[in-house]
């Protein structure tokens, strides 16, 4: 073979591999961001329903104490608390959507039962304590809701556990 054919073949051949491997380069970059960002959405999507969830369940609670089932103003939060359940359905893992659904339960028991005082608060659910007032099972739907959020984070950030 002449030496200049062999001379160009290479230079093209070498040209098309480096622009092969750029763009090969550019496309695995380009998916693992568009993952990435993806997945950041979705956790910034979910800490937001968690905290729009537990600010009504949390508003309920507090409501649940000297109101009953048949007031109508306790009706449209309790129709939002199981629209949210349902959004929660939808994205959430299991153990998520488990304890927001015994939430809602416990949620409708309370409501059915007398109005009480702080008093039999505390009997029911412990000391009022100003920075973890929350019952029981506000807190371990919280505690879900957070660990699902740590998860996500962790793969977001391509940290796996």
């Amino acid at each position: 073979m002449d030496s200049p054919i062999v001379a160009a073949a290479s230079a093209l051949l070498g040209s098309s591999v480096g622009g092969l491997t750029t763009f090969a380069t550019t496309f695995v970059n380009q998916r693992y961001v568009a993952r990435r960002d993806m997945l950041v959405k979705d956790v910034a999507n979910r800490e937001q329903l968690y905290a729009e969830f537990l600010k009504e369940v949390a508003d309920l609670y507090r409501e649940s104490l000297n109101r009953t089932l048949d007031d109508l103003f306790a009706q449209p939060s309790l129709i939002t608390t199981y629209s949210l359940i349902g959004r929660i359905r939808m994205i959430s893992s299991e153990p998520v959507l488990a304890a927001a659904e015994k939430v809602a339960e416990d949620i409708i028991e309370a409501y059915r039962r007398p109005s009480i005082t702080v008093k039999e608060w505390e009997q029911l659910w412990g000391p009022v304590d100003p920075w973890h007032a929350s019952p029981k099972p506000v807190a371990q739907s919280g505690k879900a809701c957070s660990d699902a959020c740590s998860s996500s984070r962790r793969t977001a950030s391509g940290d796996h556990p």
